[in-house]
Formats: C-alpha cells, sequence, structure tokens
C-alpha cells in the first residue's frame, strides 16, 4: 500500500532515537520491515538466533496470532514488551481489538476498502537506559514478574550480581470460580474437557473487587486439541489465536501460553467442538505501576548511529549496566577511548554493557565471529588459485 509505506516513511522522519519501532505485520509479507525499511517487531526465518525462540516461547511465552513455525510475530499486544522495545508506533487494517494499554489512535484512513488505524504508545519509557539493579531469575514466577523485573533492571542467573529482591505477583487463580460452558470435564484431574458445541469452554469468574484494581490481565494455561485434527481458533475474551491442524507440517505448538487481555471480572475461553487438554495455570493482574515507575526514575542515555555502529552517550557520575532494545550478537564489542567494555545478552535477547564512571562516550560495534579467519582463508585460497593457475599454464 502506497499510503501505508508513506506513513512508516513519516513515522521515520519523525523517530527520536535510531531503535524506534513499528507494530505492523501484513499478512503478506511477513518480513515487512524489510519491505517497507522499518524497525519491526516481526521476523520471517527459520535460521536466526534460537534464543529468540527461547525468548518467545519459553522465557515470556509470547502468544502469536497463529502458531507457525519460522516466524516471530509481534508481542502479543504487552505494553510492557513494547515499551521494553521502544514501540512507540502501532498500525492495524480495518479494526484494532487488542489496543495495548496506553496506546491512542493517532489517524485513520480509508484507502479503497480498507481502513488504515494508525495508533501511537503514550508511554514515554527510556529503553535505552542504565541501570544498577539485578534480579535473580529464579525469583521469577510468571511472565509478568520477568517483565517487571526487566522494566527496572536486569535478570540475571548469576546469585553473586543479585542485589535487588522481586516480590512475586499474586496468582489470582485462586480467588476465582470456573464455570463450564457447553462442555464437561473428562477425567478427576480436570485435565481433560469435551467441548459440546462450538463456542464452548470455560468461563473464569473473579471478584470485581480483584478485577478492577488492574488494566490487564495475564492468562497463562496449557491448552490443546487432542481430537478431531482441524484448524480451529482458541477465543480468550477479545483476543483471537488461530492454530493450524495437528497433522500441518508447520505446526508450532507451544505450552504453556500467556495471553494479555483487558481486565475483567469474566474470562470467558471460547473454543471449537472437541476433546482439550486444559490446564489452567494463572492469572496475574497488571496495573503498570511497575511500568509508570520505571519510566519516570530510570536515566535515559543517548544513542546515535554511526559508520561503524552507534555511539552511546551517558552521564559521567553514572555506573551499572546500559540497556539497549536490540537483540545481542556474538561479535559484539564496546569500547570507550581505549578502554574495552564487557557486553553480554540481558534480559533475554538484549544487548547489556557494563559501564563504569568517568567515561561519557561509548562505542559499540560489531563483527561476525570467524571474520578475520574467514578474510585470511579466502585470500589464501584466491593467491593458491593464481600460483596453482600459472604453474598449470607453464606445465
Amino acid at each position: 500500500s502506497n499510503y501505508v509505506n508513506q506513513l512508516i516513511k513519516k513515522i521515520n522522519q519523525n523517530a527520536t532515537g535510531p531503535f524506534n519501532r513499528i507494530d505492523y505485520m501484513s499478512d503478506y509479507a511477513l518480513n515487512s520491515p524489510f519491505i517497507y525499511h522499518y524497525n519491526g517487531i516481526s521476523l520471517y526465518s527459520s535460521i536466526f538466533n534460537g534464543d529468540i525462540l527461547k525468548y518467545y516461547d519459553k522465557t515470556l511465552q509470547i502468544n502469536m496470532p497463529i502458531d507457525k513455525n519460522s516466524t516471530y510475530r509481534l508481542l502479543g499486544n504487552r505494553q510492557n514488551l513494547l515499551s521494553l522495545w521502544n514501540v512507540n508506533d502501532r498500525i492495524r487494517v480495518n479494526h484494532d481489538d487488542n489496543l495495548p494499554y496506553r496506546f491512542k489512535i493517532n489517524s485513520e484512513h480509508k484507502d479503497n476498502k480498507v481502513r488504515w488505524i494508525h495508533s501511537k504508545n503514550t508511554i514515554h519509557y527510556p529503553s535505552a537506559h542504565i541501570t544498577n539493579k539485578v534480579f535473580s531469575n529464579k525469583e521469577l514466577k510468571s511472565p509478568l514478574d520477568k517483565e517487571q523485573a526487566m522494566l527496572q533492571g536486569i535478570v540475571s542467573n548469576n546469585t553473586k550480581d543479585v542485589n535487588t529482591h522481586f516480590k512475586a505477583n499474586k496468582n489470582l487463580l485462586s480467588d476465582s470460580t470456573i464455570k463450564l460452558n457447553s462442555s464437561a470435564w473428562q477425567s478427576p484431574t480436570k485435565h481433560l474437557l469435551q467441548v459440546k458445541q462450538n463456542n464452548g469452554g470455560l468461563t473464569v469468574q473473579l471478584p470485581k473487587s480483584v478485577s478492577n484494581q488492574f488494566k490487564d490481565l495475564y492468562f497463562e494455561m496449557d491448552l490443546e486439541l487432542l481430537s478431531p485434527d482441524k484448524a480451529h481458533d482458541v477465543k480468550v475474551n477479545e483476543y483471537t489465536q488461530e492454530r493450524n491442524k495437528l497433522t500441518y507440517k508447520y505446526r508450532r505448538f507451544v505450552t504453556p501460553v500467556t495471553i494479555r487481555i483487558k481486565a475483567s471480572d469474566r474470562i470467558r475461553l471460547s473454543l471449537p467442538k472437541g476433546k482439550y487438554r486444559v490446564n489452567l495455570k494463572g492469572i496475574y493482574g497488571e496495573d503498570y505501576t511497575t511500568l509508570k515507575d520505571a519510566s519516570n526514575s530510570l536515566e535515559a542515555v543517548k544513542v546515535s548511529k554511526t559508520k561503524q555502529g552507534y555511539t552511546i552517550t551517558k552521564n559521567k557520575n553514572s555506573s551499572g549496566y546500559i540497556v539497549l532494545p536490540t537483540a545481542y550478537n556474538q561479535g559484539m564489542k564496546a569500547t570507550s577511548g581505549d578502554q574495552s567494555l564487557k557486553v553480554a545478552q540481558v534480559n533475554g535477547v538484549m544487548t547489556g554493557i557494563k559501564a563504569p564512571k568517568n567515561i561519557t562516550k561509548i562505542q559499540l560495534s560489531y563483527t561476525p565471529p570467524y571474520y578475520y579467519l574467514l578474510i585470511t582463508i579466502t585470500i589464501f585460497g584466491i593467491i593458491c588459485s593464481i600460483i596453482f593457475t600459472r604453474w598449470a599454464r607453464q606445465k
């Protein structure tokens, strides 16, 4: 679409830094960021770093609109993740039923029979920042816990580095009651569910005094269709995920999954007719206090793009971990003058730089692993080819 192309160009022109991202993915071009030249949150490839797969499916249980292999599709409409990755703009077609918290519609445009909806993030979280807080991964019990820890600091598996305690979010499942809708449990453990007609399933009821405390709910469950073998939709209130046939070659089954919905005292799990394995694992409430506090308290760092990579500018008196909303890759190198700084993978797949006091400018560059070795082998091969060619001619 020419309109989308022009809209993305305008967004890029108004971007305040090199890491500004757009929440948009075309249904017909999964690698939209490469086509329209913007920083996105979608990727179509099976050859990228496996840590991205772990980040989506295990660490944060990001539920995607469709369960296909080789794709990373958006961030589940979760404001915490959108803020962490510096997503300031969002584009949708015809409707946007899952607008993230504090995203406001900026414009709507009708192009032939398509209505384009552009919304903007009204929370200004400093995605590129410096922090001293280090949390233990062992204390983080849910994806929401991990998001909130990442918003404030970094998450470490090394207990020696930990300096901040995290209080886990309460699992609200214990406050709920569960009712059957055109369905019946098929096992004493209540993990096998027979849905007798389409849009049957479960209703999870929370006291209004509980649900009213939050803006969003994170609904964590283990859910799999056992029979019949068919494509089907999984609906949780306003959210829908398309799932492929069980025998589909590129089906990507992930369990458990966490689905973000708007806070409600009534959570409706709607399923097509069939037999399912169901295990409700948790309901967690998000009031966004952590995000708002972090947005006000974190110290931002300035990042500018250079030919060699990025230049990062920080306060001379600050020290700690600089967190950048870009994926870490082996081969990254950070320097300040003649001083080398440690670059590490933090908060799942982000880039972290350990920065001491008394420095202000840091250069971040990237050289692919084995780059110089491959160059040396290539040059050696060319020389050998020339020598062999000359020898063959003389002979």
